[in-house]
């Protein structure tokens, strides 16, 4: 076998590990919590909704639509599925009743903390 094709794995230290580990950890939180397979859209959806909320700023239906980079379909049917599943929350704005406001549950708080805390 010739010198270049050879290819040499050295061992992982364990800082490294250690990461990998708390990754796949925080991965499986996400796998086990979201009603749908495609689990990083719907992580989006949360983080920009309680972010936003925590700020104290609005987010609409067409704001959280537009957050995502994700195609039209896979955002409708990560935010019907977080609906139902009650990490947010419509309500339609008081004064405009064609918007309706997106609002995190504390189910939402709570999952972002468990993924924080691992």
């Amino acid at each position: 076998m010739r010198e270049h094709f050879r290819v040499y794995y050295e061992p992982m230290d364990s800082p490294i590990k250690n990461r990998y580990s708390v990754l796949i950890e925080k991965q499986n939180i996400l796998k086990n919590e979201f009603p749908s397979d495609s689990f990083l859209i719907s992580y989006d959806l949360i983080l920009f909704v309680c972010e936003q909320n925590t700020l104290g700023l609005e987010v609409n239906v067409k704001n959280l639509f537009l957050s995502a980079s994700h195609s039209y379909s896979a955002v409708r049917h990560h935010y019907l599925g977080l609906l139902d599943a009650g990490f947010i929350r419509s309500e339609f704005k008081p004064n405009n009743k064609k918007t309706k406001l997106i609002f995190a549950t504390q189910k939402s708080y709570a999952l972002i903390e468990r993924v924080l805390s691992c």
